[in-house]
């Protein structure tokens, strides 16, 4: 079991579940729960109270409203984050807060699960028996760190197969690294033997 006391835990739809919510808040942890259409009852009452809280004239349904903006990639992308102060919520604070724990668990979802899916095909992995899949799991977070860490201009699945092309590559002296993909096989070694 994880310790998350006084940590935010977010979790992608398929999480946003009473017990799940539940068993956060028992281990004294906030959570930010992604609500879609999988769950149309709650998804409808959030987007009524939402509504409710952008109409003139309404003081009873307190709200804030925080907004960024980020230029980058060829475009220009405006965020609005709003808080509802009257709800029940797991997370205190300002939208301010919100947002930034949101956009916290998209920059997790992008820069490893997505990743780990698309680079490492983790989402295609069939193996189910004993502790093989948490250890294939920890296997990849590993090769995935050190290929980050070399620093090229390749992408994640280019990085990879110049690894799996050359028993040196990236051996870097400079970060006690050394990783070899001779045939299938995977070796990985860390320390100050390669320095």
């Amino acid at each position: 079991m994880l310790a998350v006391r006084g940590a935010i835990v977010s979790i992608d739809a398929i999480g946003c579940q009473k017990d799940i919510a539940a068993k956060i808040r028992d281990k004294k942890a906030d959570y930010v729960l992604a609500v879609k259409k999988n769950k149309p009852q709650l998804f409808d009452d959030i987007e009524y109270i939402f509504s409710a809280a952008n109409q003139d004239g309404r003081p009873d349904v307190i709200h804030e409203t925080h907004q960024t903006v980020d230029a980058g990639h060829g475009r220009v992308e405006t965020r609005t984050y709003q808080t509802v102060a009257d709800l029940d919520t797991s997370l205190p604070g300002s939208a301010k807060d919100f947002g930034r724990a949101v956009r916290e668990h998209w920059g997790i979802e992008n820069s490893v699960h997505w990743v780990l899916d698309v680079t490492f095909g983790e989402d295609q992995c069939r193996i189910r028996k004993d502790h093989a899949p948490e250890n294939l799991a920890v296997i990849r977070r590993i090769a995935l760190n050190l290929v980050k860490q070399e620093k090229s201009k390749r992408s994640m699945r280019g990085k990879r197969k110049r690894a799996a092309w050359s028993n040196e590559y990236p051996s870097r002296p400079s970060l006690g690294i050394m990783m070899r993909w001779p045939g299938s096989s995977l070796s990985l070694a860390w320390g100050d033997d390669f320095r």
